[in-house]
C-alpha cells in the first residue's frame, strides 16, 4: 500500500493561509513561511520573451489554526521575550497554572497534544517550569498550534498539534544576536556556508535560578525554579535545482526542584526532576515546476526524565530512558489546475515510522506519580505501600496516508485517510517471582482513520468552514508497567470535529467563530478494585468529552495601534467508566478571555495583555481521621472536582525602547501581574485538615533585559 500511495501522490509543505494570530494581532497570513512559487527562468538577451506556465503545490490546510511569527510573539505582553509563550494568548488555550507549562488544547490533556520541531517529535514545547520554550526565540522562525480535527498527515495523537518552525538563514548573510534578561540569557549566530550554505547555531542557559528568593517559602512548595540549558545547530545547503537538504541537532538539560526540606521527616515535602533530550535530524526536500514534491525526513534521539522525592516518611523515585527513532517520507502532485469548474486538483501521500526503546525503573508507593482525576490535597502524602520495578518495552509504527484536495470555483474539499500500524513488545507482561524469568508478551494494534475538511468561499472576506475524523493514541510507555499499570491496554479512540465561519471584511479588522466537540473512549485509568490483580492497576474504561465555542477577533488603526481578543467557553469532562456520572477535567475552564494591545510610537513599543479564567477544579476534603500505623491524618474526600479555585485575573505590561540602529539594540521590561492581583493557584490544608489556606501565585514580577543583533 505504501509503494502505491507514493507512485501517485507528492509532499507539500503545510499551508499558512488560514486564520492565525501573531502576538497582539489575529490575521489573514497568505505568505507562506518558505517560498512555494517555482523558479522563472530569465529570458536571454536578444530573443523573444517566453512565458513559462508552472503548477503551484496543492497544499493541505488545517480548518482552524494559529500561527505566531518570531518578531509578534517574542514582543507580546506576558510572553517575557518567548515566542513560544504567546501561545498561551491562542483561542482554545487554556492557563497554565505558574510553574506547571502545560498546553491544555480544546479541553485535552497535555499529553494529547504533540510537538513538532521542523517535523521531528519532542517530549515538550517548554522546559520545566514553563517559562522558556525548548527552542531559543532567535533561532525560530515561527510557531503554529492546529487544536484539533487535522487532517491525516498527523497521528498517533487525540489532542492538537504545534509545530515549531526553526529559522533559515540566507547565502551570504552572517549576523548574531544576544538576548539576557532575568530568565536567562542566549546567543544565536548564523552565517553562509559556501554558495548556497548556511549554519545557524544556538546556545542558552537560564539565570532565574539566581533570583529565587523573589519567591516566598510557602510558594516555593507549588512554584519550582528551574535550571535548564538548550542548544540546536542547523546546517542548510542546496543539492540542486529547487533541491535543499539540512542536518539539525536540538538538546536541552532541565533540572527542578520544589518543596521543602525539613528536619521533621513527618512535614519534610522535596521533589526533584531531572529531564533531558537530544535530536538529531536530516531532511532533503525537491519542489519541481511541475507542482510536485518530495520530501525524506529520518531523525533519531533520546530522552530522559527522572524524578526522586521525599513526602514525609514515604520516598518516590522513577526514571525512564528512551531511545527514539523515525523518519517521514512524502510526495505529493498537483494532477489538475485550470481544467473547466475544477481549479486544482492534487494528491499528497506518504509513510510515517516511529520507533522507540523505553527502559523503567521505579521504586515507591502505587499511587504515585498522582494520575489526573486523582483526589489531592496539598500537603497529604501517599500510603505506604511500596513496590519496585525494572522492566521496557519495545514500540514502532508504520502510518500510510493519502489526502486528496479538490477545489471548485469557490469550494475546497480535502479528503484523507490515514492507516496506522502499532507493534508493542514489552519485557514483563507480569512481575515475575524471585529468581524466575519474565515472560514477555508482543500486540499489534491496527488502526483506521478517515479525515474530511471542508472549505467555502463565500466572498468579500467570508468563508465558512467544517473538519473532523477519527484519531487514536497509544497509552503512555509507563502505563504499561506490570507493576504500577496494564501492560496490554488499548488504544484511546477519538472522535473530534469542529466548524465556524471566518471574515475580514477589510485589512484593518475580522473576526473568526469556531465551534469544537471531541469525544474519546479507551483511555487508561486506575482500577477501582482495592488489591488490583497483577499487572491490572490500570483499565482501558476512561471517557472523555470536551465541547465550546471559541471567539477571536483582532482590529488595527493607521496609527500603529493593533488590539486582539479572544474568548473561549467550553466544558471538558471526564469519567472512568461508561457507567459512572460525568466529572470535570482536571485542565477544565469553562471560561477564558485573553485581550492584548500593542502600539509603536517611534523607538518605543508598549504592549499589554489582560485575561480572565475560570479556576481549576479541585475536590473537596470533608473531614479526616488519624492514620496510627501512618502517625498522621489522613483527609475524606468529598465527591471529585466539585470545587473550584477562584477565577484568574491579571493584567500583564511590556516596554520596548530601540537604542540603536547599528548594531541593533533594544533594552525591555516585560511586568507580570502589575496589579499584584491575589491569584489562588493552591489550596492548602493544616496537619489534621481543619483549617485551609489558600497559596497564592506569581506576585507582581518584572524581567528586565536586552536584546542586540550585529
Amino acid at each position: 500500500m505504501a509503494a502505491a500511495i507514493l507512485a501517485f501522490a507528492h509532499h507539500v509543505h503545510h499551508a499558512h493561509d488560514a486564520w492565525a494570530q501573531g502576538g497582539a494581532l489575529v490575521t489573514e497570513d497568505a505568505t507562506p513561511i518558505r517560498s512555494a512559487a517555482p523558479n522563472e527562468p530569465a529570458a536571454a538577451a536578444d530573443s523573444e520573451p517566453i512565458e513559462v506556465v508552472a503548477r503551484t503545490a496543492m497544499e493541505p490546510r488545517a480548518a482552524t489554526k494559529t500561527l505566531i511569527d518570531r518578531e509578534s510573539g517574542r514582543a507580546s505582553a506576558g510572553a517575557e521575550g518567548d515566542a513560544t509563550r504567546a501561545l498561551a494568548n491562542a483561542p482554545g488555550v487554556a492557563r497554565s497554572s505558574f510553574g506547571g507549562g502545560e498546553l491544555v488544547v480544546w479541553g485535552a490533556s497535555p499529553e494529547d497534544t504533540q510537538v513538532f520541531v521542523d517535523g521531528v517529535p519532542v517530549p515538550a514545547l517548554y522546559h520545566l517550569g514553563g517559562r522558556r520554550g525548548i527552542v531559543a526565540t532567535d533561532a525560530i522562525e515561527s510557531v503554529e498550534l492546529i487544536p484539533g480535527a487535522y487532517g491525516a498527515r498527523w497521528g498517533r495523537g487525540t489532542g492538537g498539534v504545534v509545530q515549531v518552525r526553526t529559522r533559515r538563514g540566507e547565502p551570504r548573510e552572517t549576523g548574531a544576536a544576544l538576548a539576557v534578561d532575568t530568565i536567562d540569557a542566549g546567543a544565536v549566530t548564523w552565517g553562509a556556508l559556501g554558495d548556497s550554505g548556511t549554519v545557524i547555531t544556538s546556545l542558552r542557559m537560564s539565570l532565574l535560578d539566581r533570583f529565587a528568593d523573589l519567591v516566598d517559602d510557602s510558594s516555593r512548595e507549588v512554584f519550582a525554579i528551574p535550571q535548564y540549558v538548550d542548544g540546536s545547530a542547523t546546517l542548510a545547503f542546496s543539492t540542486g535545482e529547487g533541491e535543499t537538504a539540512q542536518i539539525s541537532f536540538l538538546g536541552a538539560q532541565d533540572e527542578l526542584t520544589r518543596g521543602r526540606d525539613d528536619a521533621d521527616p513527618s512535614v519534610r515535602r522535596v521533589e526533584t526532576t531531572r529531564a533531558g533530550f537530544v535530536r538529531v535530524a536530516a531532511r532533503w526536500e525537491a519542489r519541481r515546476d511541475d507542482g510536485t514534491t518530495t520530501t525524506i525526513a529520518p531523525w533519531v534521539g533520546f530522552d530522559e526524565k527522572q524524578t526522586s522525592a521525599q513526602l514525609a516518611t514515604t520516598s518516590f523515585g522513577q526514571a525512564q530512558r528512551a531511545t527514539r527513532y523515525g523518519m517521514r517520507v512524502e510526495h505529493g502532485a498537483t494532477l489538475v489546475e485550470g481544467r473547466g469548474p475544477i481549479e486544482k486538483l492534487g494528491l499528497v501521500g506518504g509513510l510515517d515510522v516511529e520507533g522507540r526503546r523505553d527502559d523503567f525503573s521505579r521504586l515507591g508507593s502505587l499511587a504515585l506519580p498522582r494520575r489526573e482525576g486523582d483526589p489531592f490535597a496539598f500537603g497529604d502524602a501517599p500510603g505506604g505501600d511500596v513496590a519496585e520495578e525494572e522492566t521496557g518495552l519495545d514500540s514502532i509504527g508504520v502510518g500510510a496516508y493519502l489526502i486528496a484536495i479538490l477545489r471548485i470555483r469557490r469550494v475546497e474539499i480535502e479528503m484523507g485517510l490515514r492507516l496506522d500500524h502499532d507493534v508493542v513488545a514489552g519485557d514483563a507482561v507480569r512481575e515475575p517471582a524471585p529468581r524466575t524469568t519474565a515472560i514477555g508478551y508482543a500486540v499489534y494494534e491496527p488502526s483506521v482513520e478517515p479525515r474530511v475538511a471542508v472549505r467555502v468561499d463565500l466572498g468579500a472576506g467570508t468563508s465558512v468552514f467544517a473538519a473532523g475524523g477519527l484519531y487514536h493514541q497509544a497509552p503512555n510507555p509507563s502505563d504499561r508497567s506490570p507493576v504500577f499499570g496494564t501492560p496490554i491496554l488499548e488504544l484511546a479512540r477519538a472522535v473530534a470535529a469542529s466548524g465556524g465561519l471566518r471574515a475580514r471584511p477589510s485589512p484593518l479588522w475580522g473576526f473568526e467563530i469556531v465551534g469544537f466537540g471531541r469525544y474519546v473512549d479507551g483511555l487508561a485509568v486506575r482500577s477501582d478494585e482495592a488489591f488490583p490483580r497483577a499487572g491490572k492497576a490500570l483499565v482501558p474504561t476512561g471517557e472523555a468529552r470536551a465541547f465550546g465555542t471559541q471567539i477571536a477577533a483582532s482590529a488595527s488603526t493607521s496609527f500603529g495601534l493593533r488590539i486582539a481578543a479572544s474568548y473561549t467557553v467550553s466544558r471538558s469532562v471526564r469519567r472512568r467508566a461508561p457507567d459512572e456520572s460525568d466529572r470535570p477535567f482536571d485542565g477544565d475552564q469553562p471560561h477564558v478571555a485573553t485581550m492584548l494591545g500593542d502600539q509603536t510610537i517611534g523607538p518605543l513599543r508598549l504592549g499589554l495583555r489582560f485575561r480572565v479564567a475560570s479556576g481549576a477544579p479541585r475536590t473537596p476534603v470533608e473531614s479526616a481521621y488519624f492514620d496510627d500505623f501512618a502517625d498522621r491524618y489522613r483527609p475524606v474526600y468529598g465527591r471529585l472536582g466539585t470545587e473550584r479555585l477562584p477565577a484568574f485575573v491579571q493584567l500583564d505590561a511590556r516596554a520596548e525602547v530601540n537604542v540603536s540602529k547599528e548594531p541593533q539594540g533594544s533594552f525591555y521590561l516585560d511586568v507580570q501581574n502589575v496589579t499584584n492581583h491575589k491569584n489562588v493557584e493552591e489550596i492548602a490544608y493544616s496537619s489534621d485538615y481543619r483549617e485551609r489556606d489558600d497559596i497564592l501565585g506569581l506576585p507582581i514580577f518584572p524581567v528586565v533585559g536586552t536584546r542586540w543583533i550585529w
